[in-house]
């Protein structure tokens, strides 16, 4: 999951290495909760006239806690995502102190600062 999440993020441009994850996703049999938001983040960066499923907002509205792969999501996401999800994101990152990965500081300076 955490692959697909930073691949998608570096080449967060570029529709057809983007086109490409989502043909992967697609593919699977099945789908972990990640993907499946991975999958509808993707499918509205490639499809931007189109709004951000709410079934992303829920997933971020419910965190309680924030991973790597989740950071990934909420920074593609970002462009999409209500004032009150920035600000729910921001809170779970606020609550890393000290060290922090190089996505989770990104994402603190994107949704804190």
């Amino acid at each position: 999951m955490n692959e697909l999440c930073e691949k998608a993020y570096q080449f967060q441009n570029d529709h057809i290495v983007l086109k490409q994850i989502l043909d992967e996703i697609c593919s699977r049999d099945f789908l972990i909760r990640q993907e499946e938001i991975l999958k509808l983040i993707l499918q509205t960066l490639l499809n931007s006239n189109r709004g951000l499923p709410s079934e992303v907002e829920n997933y971020f509205d419910n965190l309680d806690g924030i991973w790597s792969f989740d950071t990934y999501l909420a920074l593609l996401a970002e462009p999409f995502l209500t004032q009150r999800i920035h600000l729910r994101i921001a809170k779970e990152l606020a609550k890393y102190q000290g060290y922090r990965p190089k996505i989770i500081n990104t994402a603190y300076h994107v949704f804190v600062h």
